[in-house]
């Protein structure tokens, strides 16, 4: 009995071998909310941001300030400056601009200004704060996941 094998011409074969690596690629690592929420570590100061789902958006909040004590002391706004930097607020109800990226109104401590802030997940260990002033000069930093104890 004869045997047939039937073979695709190589181009075909490579094509749908590609095309099968990008859909696996695009559903394998799509990250998202999940991926977002939980504990970043600032990459020079070592201060902890917990981010987390608020109703569908990101939030986010200082969880451990760079030194114990700290004040909201450049708060444009006299009388907040007294309150500590732990709990502080620093991003509230970003909205999901992509997959795995996220835009809204960004508070830096550092020097008591908010930006137009946009945070995206550069992999499931990066997340990269940007914040834009007059969506020109911009400054981004990457925090690294802090693992779950």
């Amino acid at each position: 009995m004869p045997v047939f094998k039937s073979r695709a011409p190589r181009g075909l074969t490579l094509a749908i071998l590609a095309g099968s690596l990008m859909a696996v690629a695009s559903t394998g690592f799509a990250l998202s909310m999940s991926d977002a929420a939980g504990n970043w570590k600032h990459p020079d100061t070592g201060a902890i941001v917990s981010f987390f789902d608020c109703g569908g958006d990101l939030c986010g909040k200082i969880m451990k300030p760079s030194a114990p004590g700290l004040k909201d002391d450049k708060n444009p706004d006299a009388s907040k400056r007294a309150q500590p930097l732990e709990g502080l607020s620093i991003l509230d109800h970003a909205k999901k601009a992509a997959e795995g990226s996220w835009k809204g109104d960004l508070y830096n401590a550092e020097d008591g200004q908010t930006y137009a802030g946009y945070v995206t997940l550069q992999a499931a260990d990066k997340l990269q704060l940007k914040g834009c002033a007059l969506l020109v000069f911009c400054k981004s930093i990457v925090f690294s996941k802090v693992a779950a104890q």
